[in-house]
């Protein structure tokens, strides 16, 4: 009796559901880690789309190999260009965990999260962005940053607060050397 078929595109299937559990039942925590970290590796090195790829990762909670981060970005990505910003902002939080702590590619990485997060919860996305900061390696990097942080803050204001911003500008532009210039050092 057959437990698994390939399906259309060769991915391999169990034949019923009650056959796919008594397998994952049988398995302890680090067996399933094992064939998560496996089905990852295999289906990153026949080019499956990273999202695929993904799915296993997040199933697996220890440290992992650096093309684990690139492979969990392009996810990202692909779930933002389909509007599951949550899923983007699952998988690149499993990432962070792949990234070495005091790193410019955790710089990166967290910038992308706060863009992510930036609609859903303005307060994590800020956190971020100015945890980010001090990461990266160029001042254009930090410079980009701190403006996201600041739109990303203005974006989820109140009402009033908005209002209060334009008009502070709108006086600055109507006469130059007063608010923003004065107290921007």
């Amino acid at each position: 009796m057959r437990v698994v078929r390939r399906q259309v595109g060769g991915v391999p299937r169990f034949v019923h559901p009650v056959a796919r559990e008594a397998v994952l039942r049988a398995l302890d925590a680090a067996d399933e880690e094992g064939l998560h970290v496996a089905a990852a590796k295999a289906l990153h090195r026949a080019g499956r789309p990273a999202e695929e790829v993904a799915a296993h990762l997040l199933a697996v909670p220890s440290f992992q190999d650096v093309w684990v981060v690139d492979s969990l970005r392009d996810a990202a990505r692909a779930a933002v260009r389909r509007g599951a910003r949550d899923q983007a902002a699952r998988v690149l939080r499993r990432a962070l965990f792949d990234t070495p702590v005091q790193t410019a590619q955790r710089g990166e990485l967290l910038v992308e999260l706060a863009e992510v997060e930036s609609a859903a919860t303005f307060v994590a996305a800020t956190r971020h962005l100015l945890e980010a900061l001090p990461l990266l390696r160029s001042a254009t990097a930090r410079a980009t940053t701190l403006v996201r942080a600041a739109t990303t803050c203005l974006r989820a204001a109140p009402d009033e607060f908005a209002g209060a911003a334009r008009a502070v500008l709108a006086d600055d532009v109507l006469h130059p050397g007063t608010a923003v210039t004065q107290a921007v050092p």
